[in-house]
């Protein structure tokens, strides 16, 4: 195995720390013996040997690749940010790089940056000639924890439908898993309340709700796109029961 081959699955490790790797092993059996400990989920044990590989050969783009995951795996955001920008000074048209970039920003409470990101990433999927990154219609902006479960955030990289779903909060964990927060707009909805005189003519309505299948609650009710930082704090009040709903709708299937 060469340090360019790329590992994409979850890595995992087994066998020796780090400490006990052989001194006169290539840096090729050093990185196999790495991403086999990440294969076996000793991350810990597999992070010196990755730092290392970093350190001797600062233009191997698969070492920082999966020293990015075995970073965030343990919780340290903030070095597994760092991985992640130097995949992407190395490897800068790799847009898997770039949507794990925009990840780590959000973990490491770098939100600005993110945002930055996310934007320029939406604007490269619109220009690109590459097809396989053209077949990819949505990506996954933000993963993050709270005592829910895991959420995983996805958003659409061109909205063409009405009513829209413009950010999809993805429950994966916990007692709410496979269910999902959405921010939604609705242009018929935005006429009605024209007509009624309780929306100006340059404002839109975005509402959240969470969304069960056979349930359905609003928490928020925006008449301008929220930020994103504003956004994911309600969503996660919502999903703590910090935040209340406002309204709430079941759907009772009649077997047909």
């Amino acid at each position: 195995m060469t340090l360019t081959a790329r590992i994409i699955t979850v890595f995992v490790i087994i066998g020796l720390s780090g400490s006990a790797i052989a001194q006169n092993m290539s840096k090729e059996e050093r990185f196999s013996r790495a991403v086999t400990m990440l294969q076996s989920g000793q991350y810990g044990q597999a992070i010196p040997i990755l730092e290392d590989l970093a350190k001797t050969d600062p233009r191997a783009a698969n070492v920082f690749w999966n020293l990015g995951h075995a970073q965030t795996e343990i919780g340290a955001y903030e070095k597994a940010l760092e991985a992640w920008k130097a995949f992407h000074r190395l490897e800068p048209a790799d847009w898997h790089g770039t949507e794990k970039l925009i990840q780590a920003f959000y973990a490491s409470d770098h939100f600005a940056e993110g945002d930055r990101e996310r934007d320029g990433f939406i604007r490269q999927w619109k220009s690109t000639h590459d097809p396989d990154f053209k077949k990819s219609k949505r990506f996954c902006r933000d993963i993050f924890s709270l005592k829910g479960g895991k959420v995983a955030v996805f958003e659409d990289f061109e909205i063409a439908t009405d009513p829209a779903v413009l950010v999809t909060f993805s429950v994966q964990s916990g007692p709410r898993a496979h269910t999902s927060v959405l921010l939604i707009s609705d242009t018929s909805v935005d006429k009605k309340l024209r007509s009624k005189g309780r929306l100006g003519n340059d404002e839109r309505v975005y509402s959240l709700s969470w969304t069960s299948g056979t349930n359905r609650e609003t928490y928020r009710i925006y008449k301008a796109i929220p930020s994103y930082t504003d956004l994911r704090k309600d969503v996660i009040d919502a999903l703590n029961g910090d935040l209340k709903p406002i309204s709430s709708v079941s759907v009772i299937s009649n077997g047909a």
